[in-house]
């Protein structure tokens, strides 16, 4: 099954329909690696696992036997390729995923990040140090590398590799992994917190590389490591003064660069890090991982299914998961054609053509709204977190809010007329309403 850049949803309200809603990926992406201009993968929560052969243009679900949650993918060619993540999760295809399998292991250790130098020989980061295999990933050994958690694992060449972790944890080897070594000589400016948590690491020659991490720090060598020096990576506090996790690097070449960041903040450079420059993101979700296919194309994907898309080298970007960022919980038709589609952070969408085109609502709430139901075709409700109830007389263009007296989460509703109906939530509770959402009792 295609997807062209969504999935299907079965729509409840007065009139069932099936569109296709781009937003709902229905998942968290946590990484994405291309092989090649065209080929590509994407990996996330609760086992997902997406393909494209053409660039990005459509991308295709494929099957893999786990709900667990995906944290890294890595190919070395448009076959071989491996995926990581929660509870010593490894799965493993040798014809671009087409079939994957999972491997049964005695692991339960969270893996972070997987690399892979040739189709044989690869590491994977986890909570509880390195594993690494020379046999494609048959067996693994498991390596100390830290006493902290390693975040992030690369490497140039088969022998010569960095990891990075928890408390400012550097290592080098050049030995195949043999052996490791801490590197400690980090150069900092009074803008880095004192200690940091690295989350990832990119080399771009065996002496130029980056690595990037909490409160927006970055981090740059260009002597293999023997030197780190601290760049200015121009993230804006986001809490207080605390600044955004750097989660992922991806360097077309020793001067053009890319950077992704919590809260969907996209960091661009020319000339190797000097000069980091932000660039407007289309999305206030965090973003897990970039990559460019070309000169001019790259890609970032990030929670709540956030897949963007640049054509012009990361100076502008495009959501091509839809015109809402955040995961959407619910649609209900008002009639044929008109639409409404609620979500995470007060998101509310309509749609007047049956779901070609959707346009964003203006809300004053950031609670989650859950579901909604229309009693006309032009009368309807919301209800989600905090006891929120929402109503609306204009087929959803509109929004006023109604006091539920209720401060649990309110999970769905359904009225058998405009005066008439019921609303349930935590905690067994059950409200009614006799006239249209003026009044609400709790039933018991």
């Amino acid at each position: 099954m295609a997807i062209l850049f969504g999935t299907s949803l079965l729509l409840t309200g007065c009139v069932k329909k099936e569109i296709t809603r781009q937003a709902d990926w229905g998942t968290h992406f946590t990484d994405i690696h291309f092989a090649d201009a065209k080929h590509g993968w994407i990996v996330g929560h609760q086992g997902w696992i997406l393909h494209t052969a053409d660039g990005g243009i459509n991308w295709e679900k494929q099957t893999v036997n786990t709900t667990e949650d995906f944290k890294s993918v890595y190919f070395t060619n448009l076959r071989n390729g491996w995926a990581v993540g929660d509870k010593g999760l490894i799965a493993i295809t040798d014809d671009g995923g087409r079939h994957w399998t999972v491997q049964k292991t005695e692991i339960s250790m969270l893996f972070l990040d997987v690399f892979f130098y040739d189709s044989k020989i690869g590491w994977i980061a986890g909570q509880d140090g390195m594993f690494y295999t020379e046999n494609g990933g048959k067996t693994w050994q498991h390596q100390d590398v830290s006493e902290f958690q390693i975040k992030g694992v690369f490497f140039v060449d088969k022998e010569r590799g960095w990891t990075v972790g928890d408390y400012d944890r550097i290592f080098v080897t050049t030995d195949s992994s043999d052996t490791w070594r801490r590197q400690e000589n980090l150069v900092k400016t009074d803008t880095t917190t004192t200690v940091c948590n690295l989350h990832t690491v990119f080399f771009i020659s065996p002496y130029e590389g980056w690595c990037g991490g909490t409160d927006g720090t970055v981090f740059y060598t260009n002597n293999g490591g023997t030197e780190w020096r601290n760049q200015v990576s121009k993230l804006p506090p986001i809490y207080g003064h605390v600044r955004p996790i750097v989660n992922n690097f991806h360097f077309l070449s020793e001067d053009y660069g890319l950077m992704v960041s919590q809260g969907g903040f996209i960091n661009r450079t020319e000339d190797g890090g000097d000069n980091w420059q932000l660039v407007e993101s289309p999305t206030k979700n965090d973003l897990m991982g970039v990559q460019f296919t070309s000169h001019k194309q790259a890609w970032a994907v990030g929670m709540n299914g956030t897949l963007l898309h640049s054509e012009d080298g990361g100076i502008t970007w495009e959501m091509k998961s839809g015109t809402t960022a955040d995961a959407l919980q619910s649609v209900a038709f008002a009639d044929a054609n008109r639409a409404v589609a609620v979500g995470e952070k007060g998101t509310i969408t309509t749609t007047d053509d049956s779901g070609k085109t959707w346009t964003d609502i203006e809300m004053d709430t950031w609670h989650r709204i859950r579901n909604l139901s229309f009693a006309t075709d032009k009368e309807g409700w919301a209800v989600g977190d905090g006891g929120l109830i929402l109503h609306t007389t204009d087929a959803g263009q509109t929004w006023e809010r109604q006091t539920s007296g209720w401060w649990y989460t309110l999970n769905a509703l359904h009225f058998i007329n405009p005066q008439k109906g019921w609303i349930v939530g935590d905690l067994g509770t059950v409200l009614h309403t006799a006239d249209g959402g003026k009044t609400w009792v709790q039933q018991t």
